[in-house]
């Protein structure tokens, strides 16, 4: 007979309401093995979206015929035991060689205590030995997350012929706008890939402080209005000032509103979240009348043309590259905001009534 563990989960009982849950979970069968979690990284965006009732996984389903979309059943609903995509655990037990008892892997699996995982159905990403696990976190959602955004930014600018992220953005003058570690992910990616300029418009001191680090444009844009600076100082020719490609990473009008009016005529504007709160008819007359370029990177979607070249694992290792790189000024940012897991209810209310704003909420769980 299958053994079962105890596992405690936090999640959402219903809309606007944070609960721990306990369940059981079959010990690893043949072919199978357990994790316990290091730590989960709490994503703000799309997870506030579920606490708060308005994300669009609540009333519809994706579907890949345009005829059907949204005809659908919900792709979630209420309770949500343990929502969350940015996981890091260590191997407890294994029944498979594809992983050994000790290791430490990114994974997607939601915020509890430990994890049965199936290879052929969960990916897993072995994080390097000198790699911090507290960085792990970024890499099977967040990360990926990112790297897609530039990809789709690639497809834009060379079609079939991209061959990797930084096709789109090489030799190009970038702004990326939002306040969480998503934001400070696409403008080093960008950097990464070559961009001739890199700038972030954000609210966040700290973000802005790191950036200065790095010599990326720095702008703050608490009165939203950073557009206004950022485009003066890249003037292509009379008329024609602002970005090549801007990143819009955050769900408010200002983050938006800044990556919109920052863009040259003609430039292509990347939106990264999954679903914007609102997208106000201003902006897209703005969109409009410049010609702008719009794309959606949706989540978990590399662009059609290059499906063929990329898929989520090497997107996954695209980010391990970046952090190896850049690791030692990402740990600053994200150990500001650790918590314990038996913390998890306060932390969230917290955040949710804007008495808390991380870069990047982590849970840390005791093993």
């Amino acid at each position: 007979m299958t053994e079962q563990s105890e596992v405690r989960s936090l999640g959402f009982a219903r809309r606007g309401e944070v609960s721990f849950f306990s369940q059981v979970d079959e010990d690893p069968a043949e072919g199978q093995f357990q994790v316990q979690t290091l730590y989960s990284g709490f994503s703000a965006t799309a997870e506030l979206s579920l606490l708060d009732g308005w994300s669009p996984a609540l009333r519809r389903s994706w579907d890949d015929d345009p005829g059907e979309a949204g005809a659908s059943e919900p792709l979630m609903s209420y309770p949500l035991r343990s929502p969350g995509c940015m996981e890091v655990g260590r191997v407890t037990e294994s029944r498979t060689p594809v992983v050994a008892i000790g290791q430490v892997l990114a994974m997607a699996y939601g915020h509890r205590s430990a994890y049965t995982a199936d290879p052929q159905r969960d990916l897993f990403i072995p994080l390097p030995q000198d790699l911090d696990p507290l960085l792990g976190i970024l890499v099977a959602h967040t990360g990926p997350d990112c790297a897609n955004s530039l990809l789709h930014a690639a497809a834009e600018r060379a079609g079939a012929a991209a061959r990797d992220i930084g096709d789109g953005v090489r030799g190009r003058q970038v702004l990326v706008t939002g306040d969480d570690a998503s934001a400070f992910l696409t403008a080093l990616f960008a950097l990464y890939g070559g961009a001739a300029g890199v700038a972030i418009a954000t609210t966040q001191p700290e973000l802005l402080a790191a950036a200065h680090t790095l010599g990326i444009l720095a702008l703050d844009n608490a009165d939203g209005e950073a557009d206004l600076d950022y485009t003066a100082r890249w003037t292509h020719a009379p008329g024609d000032l602002g970005a090549d490609v801007a990143f819009a990473c955050g769900t408010d009008d200002a983050s938006l509103r800044t990556a919109i009016r920052s863009l040259r005529p003609d430039g292509t504007l990347v939106i990264t979240t999954a679903a914007p709160k609102s997208v106000p008819d201003t902006l897209l007359a703005v969109a409009f009348t410049r010609a702008l370029r719009v794309r959606h990177a949706p989540l978990e979607r590399v662009p059609p043309s290059l499906a063929s070249l990329w898929d989520r694992r090497g997107l996954c290792m695209e980010t391990v590259y970046l952090l190896q790189e850049y690791g030692t000024l990402l740990l600053d940012l994200l150990r500001a905001d650790v918590v314990p897991f038996s913390a998890g209810l306060a932390a969230l209310a917290e955040l949710d009534a804007g008495a808390r704003q991380p870069i990047q909420l982590t849970f840390a769980y005791s093993v």
